[in-house]
């Protein structure tokens, strides 16, 4: 899941010294957010989708990136570069076309989003 090319890892690894010299910042505050980055990395890598979804079919916090969206990201190039937010995709014309398609089939709400695609369209 760590895998990056150098200049990539070297930013990756330097932020986290850096924000603590410039923003004094606890040592738990910063233990927690390193903690946060490991289980999103495990999470995101799992293959097991695990945000909640909602009655038609889309992710509950939809601004957050989930596991399909991710796993949409490595199976097929060009989509999907967010790390943590679902919206720079957005606003970059990066996120997958399919993407919620993919995360109703994923979270067992095919039916409700198709429901809600027809509606849309009508």
């Amino acid at each position: 899941a760590y895998s990056f090319d150098l200049g990539e890892a070297a930013l990756m690894g330097i932020f986290v010294p850096i924000w603590v010299f410039v923003v004094p910042t606890p040592w738990p505050a910063v233990g927690l957010f390193v903690l946060h980055q490991i289980v999103r990395n495990t999470l995101g890598h799992s293959g097991y989708e695990i945000m909640p979804a909602r009655k038609d079919g889309r992710p509950h916090l939809d601004w957050l990136t989930t596991t399909t969206h991710h796993d949409l990201h490595h199976s097929q190039a060009g989509y999907n570069y967010g790390l943590y937010f679902t919206w720079w995709d957005r606003w970059m014309g990066t996120e997958h076309p399919d993407y919620y398609a993919h995360y109703a089939l994923a979270v067992g709400k095919v039916h409700e989003f198709a429901a809600n695609k027809n509606c849309e369209a009508a």
